[in-house]
C-alpha cells in the first residue's frame, strides 16, 4: 500500500487475534476493532490503538454513552442520533 496507509477500522463481525495480527504485519498499520449499528451513527466502541488483544470490540467511543438493559440487551445513547432515550 506504499507505506501510506497508517490506521484501519475492522467492524461487523468480531476479528480474531490470529487474524488481526496477520493483517497488521501485511499491511503494516494500526488496526481498531469497533463496534456499532446504524442506530448509533455506525460507531459505539473501538479499540484504542496499541490495544494488540484480539476478540473484544474496545471501549465506548467519545461519542456514545453504553449500559446494559436486560439481558442480553446493550443499550446505547449518543448525542448525535437521539436526545433523551437509549437505543
Amino acid at each position: 500500500m506504499g507505506g501510506k496507509v497508517r490506521l484501519m477500522i475492522t467492524g461487523s463481525a468480531p476479528i480474531s487475534a490470529e487474524v488481526l495480527e496477520i493483517c497488521k504485519i501485511a499491511l503494516g498499520a494500526i488496526i481498531c476493532e469497533g463496534y456499532g449499528q446504524t442506530e448509533a451513527t455506525a460507531m459505539a466502541t473501538l479499540t484504542w490503538p496499541g490495544d494488540s488483544d484480539g476478540g473484544h470490540c474496545g471501549a465506548p467511543a467519545v461519542c456514545a454513552t453504553i449500559r446494559l438493559g436486560d439481558v442480553p440487551e446493550l443499550e446505547y445513547y449518543a448525542v448525535s442520533i437521539m436526545q433523551k432515550n437509549y437505543a
